[in-house]
Parts: C-alpha cells; sequence; structure tokens
C-alpha cells in the first residue's frame, strides 16, 4: 500500500524550497495546493467507542443506556461515537464494524474502548487530559456543496517531536439515525447516537483505510504541521448538516500493528 503522502511529499519539498529561498527563514511546510492551516488547539481529548449492533438485543438494551449516559456527561469535552453493525440507512457503517472487530478481537456485544484500550473511560479521560503531553492534535471544517459529497479539510500539527510512524483516522460521525434495534423498545424507530457512518477517504486511493492513513514517519519535529483532504459519500437522508461531524484520530501502531492511541478531536 502506497504512503498517501509520497506523492506531495515530492511536490512539497519544491514548495518549501522555494519559499526558503525566498524569505530566509521561513519553516511553514506546504501541503497539497494550500498554506492556509486550520487554527489546531494545543490539548488532549479523550476517545470513546460504543460497540453495538442493530441485531443484538444487549445492544439495545445495556449497550444503548451507557452509551446514552456517557453522552450526556462527555459529549460537549470529548470524542464518543457508536461502531454499529448491521443495515443503518445505505451507510458504510457495516464494513467498519466488522474491520474493528477483528483488528481489536472483540467477540461480545456491547463493548467499549476508552482510548482504544480497556480502562474505564473516567480514568481514561485522566490520565489522557490531566497527566499526558500533547504530542499532536487534528482540526478540521466541512464542506456540503456537493450534495453527494463531504469534503473534510483537515489540518495536522505536531507539538512534541516524535521518532514513529503516525496514522490519521478520519471517522464521519452521522447523529440520530432511524433504524432498527433489538432490544430497545422503540423497535424500528430508534434514534441511533453518534454513528460512524463513513470513514473519509484520500483522493487517488481506492482502498479505504479503516485504521488510519499513513501521513508521516520517521523523524517529526516540534511544530510541523500539513493539511490533507478527505472525501465521503453523503446519504440523501442525511439533510441535516448539524447531524453530520468528524472524530479525527491520530495513533501510531504497536509492534504486531495494532493502533496505539495518540489524540482525538471532534468539534463541540
Amino acid at each position: 500500500m502506497p504512503n498517501p503522502l509520497m506523492k506531495f511529499t515530492q511536490i512539497s519539498l519544491a514548495l518549501v524550497i522555494v519559499v526558503l529561498n525566498i524569505t530566509g527563514c521561513t519553516k511553514e511546510t506546504i501541503t497539497g495546493t494550500s498554506s492556509a492551516f486550520l487554527t489546531v488547539e494545543e490539548k488532549n481529548e479523550a476517545l470513546y467507542f460504543h460497540y453495538s449492533h442493530v441485531d443484538s438485543i444487549n445492544s439495545g438494551d445495556i449497550g444503548y443506556t451507557t452509551f446514552s449516559a456517557q453522552l450526556e456527561s462527555y459529549d460537549s469535552l470529548h470524542v464518543l461515537a457508536t461502531i454499529t453493525g448491521g443495515v443503518l440507512d445505505g451507510s458504510n457503517n457495516d464494513t467498519i464494524y466488522t474491520s474493528h472487530m477483528a483488528q481489536h478481537g472483540i467477540l461480545t456485544l456491547p463493548f467499549y474502548q476508552s482510548n482504544l484500550g480497556a480502562l474505564p473511560f473516567q480514568q481514561a479521560i485522566i490520565n489522557h487530559t490531566l497527566s499526558s503531553t500533547v504530542v499532536a492534535n487534528a482540526a478540521y471544517e466541512l464542506n456540503f456543496d456537493d450534495p453527494s459529497k463531504i469534503v473534510i479539510n483537515t489540518t495536522t500539527q505536531f507539538f512534541e517531536n516524535l521518532e514513529d510512524s503516525v496514522f490519521l483516522s478520519v471517522y464521519v460521525i452521522v447523529d440520530s439515525i432511524v433504524a432498527n434495534q433489538a432490544g430497545h423498545p422503540d423497535g424500528a424507530s430508534t434514534i441511533h447516537r453518534k454513528v460512524i457512518a463513513d470513514i473519509g477517504r484520500i483522493d487517488g486511493f481506492n482502498v479505504p483505510q479503516y485504521h488510519g492513513y499513513k501521513v508521516a514517519s520517521g523523524v517529526i519535529e516540534k511544530g510541523y504541521k500539513f493539511n490533507l483532504t478527505f472525501e465521503a459519500d453523503r446519504q440523501p437522508t442525511w439533510t441535516d448538516t448539524s447531524l453530520i461531524s468528524v472524530g479525527l484520530v491520530i495513533t501510531t501502531r504497536d509492534a504486531t500493528g495494532k493502533p496505539v492511541f495518540v489524540n482525538a478531536h471532534t468539534q463541540h
């Protein structure tokens, strides 16, 4: 699988050399066709994944209740989303569900991950937001000009030196999808909260990367930042754009190739 930055790295390098020659002091990294960076906050946000399936009675009962309570307490500060299996409004949720269940070896439902680990979410929040240095973060803006597409412009910035391979996942989150849910009293009229309905894809790469695109590797210096644009399909029923958001998740990899959480961000 080619590195999605391989093509633009050559272009970016040439542009950076030109900028350096002109200014003599500019260290801005230009990516793609734009040097207009989004503002990236130097802060940590925790990540909470709720795994469910439309045919799982437990998902519609204790899973739904637990996730609703977490949303009530933490949705305004952190990134919370449901990874749901089954048919949901024509979205790509089931493929994402299957991929993540296999990647993390999940066998029972409901299941919960905090920062891609097993800690209780409250403890994961404390560890990540109060005790951790901000290594990197990202920001995004959405464009809905094409009614069939969601365009996601992103900026990723590093706040510490790092030597590793870094991956960026762009999860398209759609709130309040109405669909069937076993075990829930509303049945076919159940409102599914914060569903990961698709992932952002980089134009020109036909195979989706469900656990993130490799966006940087090797020695990464503090202050380095870059832009990337992603696209996702938009279903005709997703007319209320206020219900569409994105969860940006930055990871590295452990020795076995599994994702290791670095940071997450969404717009609250």
